[in-house]
């Protein structure tokens, strides 16, 4: 399993070698950039599953758990480490926990304004619609705390976002390409690098 860091550090390396001096581009900086190219690359891949088999399945290492509170029929999702970048809000995969005896069925806003009271969902049924950094669920909950399955950005371990190997080589990759694209060379005259 590789992580987000590791592959930073080693394509900054590869452009910026131990002796040259100050880096003109920061391992901070190839990092961020990181980020951005990880968000894109799983963008990237759910679209190119969803042509080729006709649904995209959010990959388990992208997978988290969260118990969250309801207060007003509301679950406030602000602490996440949500994967946004997925299309029609596929991130949040399930509500109310894989046991759940309560089906949450997905809306948005314009499903819920031409909908409103539909009395064609099922009485054990409950839609929620996502608005930024809140799941609403008009009809309320079936519980105080609900069980929630999200894609999270990279799953976070001693601060470091563990990645799919696959996307991980194509980060590294990219990094060097936009940074670069060519390996930098070792200050050999400088005399640190030597030994006495």
């Amino acid at each position: 399993m590789s992580d987000l860091f590791s592959i930073s550090e080693l394509a900054h390396r590869q452009l910026f070698p131990a002796g040259e001096g100050a880096p003109i581009i920061t391992l901070e900086e190839f990092i961020a950039s990181a980020k951005l190219i990880y968000a894109q690359e799983v963008w990237i891949l759910s679209k190119n599953e969803k042509n080729q088999e006709g649904v995209f399945n959010v990959p388990s290492i992208l997978l988290s758990e969260a118990e969250l509170d309801v207060k007003d029929n509301m679950i406030d999702i602000s602490d996440l480490e949500v994967l946004r970048s997925l299309s029609n809000d596929s991130w949040l995969q399930n509500i109310g926990g894989m046991m759940c005896k309560c089906k949450y069925i997905k809306s948005n806003i314009n499903q819920r304004q031409i909908l409103c009271d539909d009395d064609s969902i099922p009485d054990d049924a409950r839609l929620y619609f996502i608005v930024g950094n809140r799941i609403y669920l008009p009809r309320g909950a079936h519980a105080k705390k609900l069980f929630i399955t999200y894609a999270n950005r990279g799953l976070q371990v001693d601060d470091r976002l563990e990645i799919d190997d696959a996307i991980g080589s194509v980060i590294r990759t990219r990094l060097l390409e936009l940074y670069a694209g060519k390996v930098g060379k070792e200050d050999v005259t400088n005399n640190e690098n030597q030994s006495s």
